[in-house]
């Protein structure tokens, strides 16, 4: 879980910080993102959970009420309601343009 100071919020494992997590994790109805064992309050991008799927973190905190576009490493995923949607396909409207969504990769339209 996470454990807070004056000095952060870092990730500890059966009583001891664990400077080794990195990733995302539950504490008291909120998901953080850590790296290195502490929260990135400064990291805005995806994530992959250790379920496999991918998520929107808005500076260190899992944005369940995102929806639009991510760049990633050079490509547009399609974000509904916090995650990586694999599998919509279609078209959206996102800043000032239309894209064409393929299970979930956006490219202009």
């Amino acid at each position: 879980g996470l454990a807070q100071n004056e000095n952060g919020w870092w990730y500890v494992k059966d009583g001891k910080l664990d400077w080794n997590f990195t990733g995302l994790t539950y504490y008291y109805g909120t998901w953080y993102y850590l790296q290195s064992g502490s929260v990135k309050w400064d990291y805005t991008s995806l994530v992959e959970h250790s379920d496999g799927a991918w998520y929107y973190v808005e500076k260190g905190i899992l944005n369940w009420n995102y929806n639009g576009l991510v760049e990633y490493y050079g490509t547009l995923y399609y974000i509904q309601n916090g995650y990586l949607n694999w599998g919509y396909s279609g078209r959206i409207w996102y800043n000032g343009k239309w894209y064409k969504i393929v299970n979930g990769v956006a490219q202009k339209d």
